[in-house]
Formats: C-alpha cells, structure tokens, sequence
C-alpha cells in the first residue's frame, strides 16, 4: 500500500512538474529569443549564408551599404541591437500572420519561421496559416513537411514541427 501511495505522489508531482515546465518554456518572448537564437546559431564575424549573402549575428542580413567585408568583426552590442530589431519584425510578422488568435506554440514557430524567411515569404504559407487557425495540427505539419523551406531547413524545420505537436 505504501509503494502505491509513493508512485501516486510521484506521479501527481511529475505531472505538475511537467505542466510547469511548460508553462515556464512557452509564456515569454525571452523563449521566442532563446528559440531563434538556437535554430540561428552565433558568430561575430562577416560570413556568407547559403546564398551566398553577408551575414552576422544571429543570421543578420548585411547590406552592401552597411559597408562591411567578409571576416569582419562585429560588437556584441550591435549584433544584439540587431536581433533586436529583426525580433520584433518577425514578432510582428507572425501576428498578423497569426491573425492574433494564437497560443504560445503557435506565436513560437510562426515567429521563428517569419525570422528564417522573411514576412513576404511565411505569408506565401496560406495552407499553414489556415491549418493553424483551424487548430488542425496535423495538416499544419504537412504543409511545413511539402515546403521548399522544409527541404532547406530540415532540422530546423523538425523542432518547429515538434513545438506544434507539444
């Protein structure tokens, strides 16, 4: 009788411990940041992304104006201001795609997706966003899974599918 009174307290504190730990992962835009920035990867030189772009930070965009070279070194202050701005773009970006009618899972991998893609192409995803207003979680995975961006960024990709089938 005792071993079965522990497993049941065992049990009941593991599930609340659980929930809790969602709850902490998912409620905060600090999360979103984290996120990103562990699908970005960091590096505080000029280097070119995959097509063949100057790009800094957390996956930072250069343009020709800004005047720097491959290699250069860039300030951790001004990287984060610059994630900072291309944040809140993304943030924006997945709201409106959202339809602000969202939960945190949802807000998480539409924002990280509009930071990977860019505003113009996530809204190119109009089976996502209708699957995902829909709740239909299923269809929405399948939409990102027959995605060019799926075949391009395929582990990203992965986690972001596994954050909407949390």
């Amino acid at each position: 009788m005792k071993k079965l009174l522990y497993f049941v307290l065992i049990f009941y504190l593991l599930g609340i411990t659980l929930n809790f730990v969602n709850a902490l992962d998912y409620n905060s835009y600090d999360n979103i940041k984290f996120h990103i920035k562990q699908n970005e990867g960091f590096k505080n030189r000029v280097y070119l992304d995959t097509r063949g772009n100057l790009t800094v930070g957390y996956g930072h965009k250069l343009s020709k104006s800004d005047g720097y070279k491959l290699g250069d070194y860039i300030s951790n202050d001004r990287i984060d201001r610059w994630f900072q701005a291309d944040f809140n773009t993304a943030l924006k970006c997945a709201r409106i795609f959202l339809k602000n009618d969202y939960n945190t899972k949802e807000l998480i991998v539409i924002t990280d997706m509009a930071y990977n893609l860019g505003c113009k192409t996530l809204n190119d995803f109009w089976r996502l966003r209708k699957h995902i207003n829909n709740k239909d979680y299923n269809m929405a995975v399948k939409a990102i899974r027959g995605s060019t961006y799926y075949k391009q960024v395929t582990n990203r990709a992965n986690r972001n599918i596994m954050l909407l089938n949390i």
